[in-house]
């Protein structure tokens, strides 16, 4: 099965670059990939002629090193999850997992829905990319990952919100039984807000607040307006707000050492 697969020419970053050889390595039928091909890529996707060519050269041989240094850094931190390997002189990279386990199953779903055509060029046009169905379905999936992750992240209980909601429950009436869990006031839905809101991305709600990762990797907010009347009979102030930009690299999250030990779960 041979894998069509696009890396973007125009400043490259080293996640993109790793990426582009993680999924090359997966799809394709020998299950590798070589740092070679970063700097033939790059020299496909090429728009003109250069100048330089050595220095075009030497461009492309520093994308492709960024990629195996990021890669070399992902197997550090997830160690076994990690379902790559490199050789020494990091010029081959191998898929090395016939039966993934949970975590080497999260680490691959996030890759994938990293590079959906959505937040980024690499799949758009292949015959690799999931179908309208399949991409529901794994979206579907990383929200239970996601969830189960910053669970075990906080030590604690986590709650995840999306439509259509798995138990059929709606949006205010889940998030009020949260608030009664969390025994921190009540909910009511604002005045401005629809009656039927609808969210199409992933929520995540913890039972803790965490302060915000240098990654700033965090899910969109819903598109609701709510206010919470405290047990001490104010009112905190809500007003409609939109969601924020997506950052590309939000299933990345993920992928994050922080989070890689939510992934040691055994058989």
């Amino acid at each position: 099965m041979s894998a069509t697969l696009y890396l973007p020419s125009d400043e490259p970053d080293p996640d993109l670059a790793a990426d582009y050889l993680e999924l090359k390595a997966v799809f394709s039928e020998e299950k590798q990939s070589f740092s070679q091909d970063i700097i033939d890529a790059l020299a496909l996707a090429a728009d003109s002629e250069f100048a330089d060519v050595d220095a075009e050269m030497e461009n492309r041989e520093e994308v492709a090193d960024g990629a195996i240094a990021r890669m070399a850094s992902r197997k550090r931190m997830l160690v076994a999850t990690y379902p790559f390997e490199l050789d020494e002189r990091g010029d081959v990279i191998s898929f090395v997992v016939e039966e993934p386990d949970l975590g080497q199953t999260a680490y691959l779903l996030s890759l994938l829905l990293s590079n959906l055509r959505a937040v980024s060029p690499m799949l758009d046009g292949s015959e690799m990319h999931p179908s309208d169905q399949d991409e529901r379905a794994l979206r579907q999936w990383f929200q239970y990952f996601a969830t189960a992750a910053l669970a075990a992240e906080i030590g604690g209980q986590a709650w995840s919100f999306g439509f259509p909601r798995p138990g059929g429950t709606g949006f205010i009436g889940k998030f009020t039984e949260i608030w009664d869990m969390l025994k921190d006031g009540s909910v009511e839905a604002h005045a401005s807000a629809p009656r039927n809101p609808m969210d199409d991305g992933i929520e995540e709600n913890p039972a803790r607040q965490a302060a915000p990762r240098p990654s700033q990797c965090a899910p969109p907010a819903p598109s609701v307006t709510l206010r919470t009347v405290r047990t001490d009979g104010r009112v905190a102030p809500g007003r409609p707000s939109k969601p924020p930009r997506r950052p590309r690299t939000r299933a990345r999250c993920l992928r994050s050492g922080a989070s890689s030990r939510a992934w040691k779960v055994p058989h």
